[in-house]
């Protein structure tokens, strides 16, 4: 059986804010598009803190590769390595979630964000390694059969192919010609 004082370190410890790092998360991103890599911290707990992302792993204090940072609630403009690189989220909710736009082959690699929690390496760290696909290629295939009987004509044309996001589709456009036979009685009737 446990004391009471075993209990209340039991109880101390699992109500811990400690900080969280991250292994690594992938994600994937298509060349040509935008992929956000999410990253988040509960405001509630710590209060609205500074943020920094930065390409590779994150050293024991402050970011490497520094892409954006923020001072609390805003983002700190002369901090920005691009325009690209965006934290769209709601900042004043703890959401520092960073947007690439328009992502390359380039971009690949790993990402970390660093959430500056007061006190000696109570720092939250997150890692994310980024695979950036090559964007699918539109191809669109037809094909045609026509069909006639004396009346009417039908043309029945299909179309498939492959949208940007892997998704198939198919169009069917039916076309119908009418022709007007004209029939003239030439005698011989009875």
């Amino acid at each position: 059986r446990k004391s009471c004082a075993d209990h209340t370190l039991t109880l101390w410890i699992g109500m811990c804010p400690c900080p969280a790092v991250s292994e690594g998360s992938t994600v994937v991103g298509q060349a040509g598009g935008d992929v956000t890599l999410s990253c988040k911290y509960d405001i509630h707990l710590y209060g609205v803190l500074s943020v920094c992302w930065g390409r590779g792993s994150l050293p024991t204090s402050g970011c490497s590769g520094r892409l954006v940072t923020t001072d609390g609630p805003r983002v700190t403009e002369e901090t920005r390595a691009s325009s690209r690189y965006q934290l769209l989220g709601a900042l004043e909710a703890g959401d520092v979630s960073l947007t690439i736009r328009n992502v390359s082959a380039a971009d690949g690699g790993r990402y970390g964000c660093r959430v500056d929690v007061p006190g000696w390496f109570n720092d939250d760290k997150h890692h994310f390694d980024l695979l950036v696909e090559d964007a699918p290629q539109t191809t669109t295939t037809s094909t045609s059969t026509s069909t006639s009987t004396a009346l009417p004509r039908e043309t029945v044309s299909n179309a498939t192919g492959t949208t940007r996001d892997g998704r198939s589709f198919v169009f069917i456009l039916f076309l119908q010609h009418t022709e007007r036979i004209h029939i003239q009685d030439c005698g011989g009737g009875a």
